[in-house]
């Protein structure tokens, strides 16, 4: 009876020991570092496996963490593979299943919950990040982006300043575009519309102050590595004055029905 009763406590003590270091295991890979904060203004914070924490610059970033901006605050991050991202003010992305490959991501998803984003990509093989806001999906090639999602309503504008991406509303209805300065507005989960360009005379300076907090004069907020090159957008905002004043709007383009719209 003896030996049974050791037989069953050393086996439970190796249930235990297996228990733990899995915990352990799944923990570390939850706590897996994906970057670091780089200059962090006002009040940044990170919400994850680490617990909830207030971000300094050369702090490290984490797997599945939420990052938030609080208000006249926001965060430049740099992540492994050399990608630069800026959390806005009043603004809360997360950094979701990345998977480490050496110097580089094979896959991982950036979630928009609320504000301005912005997104320069780095080493990590084309169309690995994706970048999900609550009424979209959008893949990156090469890219310069900033996504701005309205915190109350979801509406989301991405706004290509570099590359090309693939913007998806929720019904996998999908626009595609390589011009710089062209922006995508997803208004709701069934629509998807081109909108006319950054810098447009469409809109008054105040209105893209407001849309767009991170372009314009405001750039200056931020780290010269950070910051986007709009020369671009004022040339074409010059060319289409001298045309016959019609928006400068590609024409609609068929869906991407080969998309991946998994995590």
């Amino acid at each position: 009876m003896r030996n049974v009763t050791d037989f069953l406590g050393r086996g439970m003590h190796a249930a235990a020991i297996m228990l733990v270091c899995g915990v352990a295991v799944s923990s570390a890979k939850a706590a897996e570092t994906v970057g670091d904060a780089r200059q962090i203004v006002n009040t940044v914070t990170g919400s994850g496996a680490m617990g909830a924490r207030k971000l300094g610059s050369k702090d490290p970033v984490y797997r599945n963490e939420s990052i938030s901006a609080a208000s006249n605050s926001h965060g430049e991050l740099e992540l492994l593979d050399g990608s630069r991202i800026i959390v806005g003010e009043d603004s809360t992305i997360s950094l979701d299943n990345f998977a480490v490959a050496g110097s580089s991501f094979s896959s991982g998803t950036i979630k928009v919950a609320k504000g301005a984003f912005r997104f320069i990509s780095g080493g990590s093989a084309k169309e690995a990040i994706k970048i999900r806001t609550p009424l979209s999906t959008i893949g990156v090639r090469g890219t310069v982006i900033d996504i701005y999602v309205q915190p109350t309503t979801g509406v989301t504008h991405a706004v290509l300043l570099n590359g090309s991406i693939t913007v998806c509303n929720l019904r996998r209805q999908c626009r595609i575009t390589r011009r710089t300065c062209d922006i995508i507005r997803v208004p709701t989960a069934n629509e998807i519309e081109e909108v006319p360009f950054l810098h447009s005379h469409e809109r008054t300076a105040d209105e893209e102050n407001r849309i767009f907090p991170l372009t314009g004069a405001n750039q200056f907020r931020y780290s010269p590595l950070w910051r986007a090159v709009e020369g671009a957008c004022f040339a074409r905002a010059a060319e289409s004055s001298n045309t016959s004043g019609k928006p400068d709007i590609d024409p609609p383009q068929p869906p991407a029905p080969d998309y991946d719209f998994d995590d």
